[in-house]
């Protein structure tokens, strides 16, 4: 297994972090798309990355819609 840490932070004109979500709503959770020219992109997410860690809470037992909010409250954390 080959594991890497991305940081993303949002950037001021950004809306979001620039990835979505792959369709499985049971884990692993990966990521499905990436925005190009994104935090997500410039931060080297990758097409079919698994997400196990959001904010420091494992996410690889959690449904799909709880990864979801963890992602949202991330990026409007302040």
């Amino acid at each position: 297994i080959n594991l890497r840490l991305c940081k993303l932070r949002k950037w001021p004109d950004s809306p979001g972090l620039g990835f979505g979500l792959a369709d499985s709503k049971k884990p692993p959770h990966m990521i499905g798309s990436i925005e190009s020219n994104s935090p997500a992109a410039v931060t080297g997410l990758r097409f079919n990355d698994v997400i196990v860690e959001v904010n420091g809470k494992s996410v690889t037992d959690m449904e799909r819609t709880k990864v979801q909010k963890l992602i949202a409250e991330a990026v409007t954390k302040k």
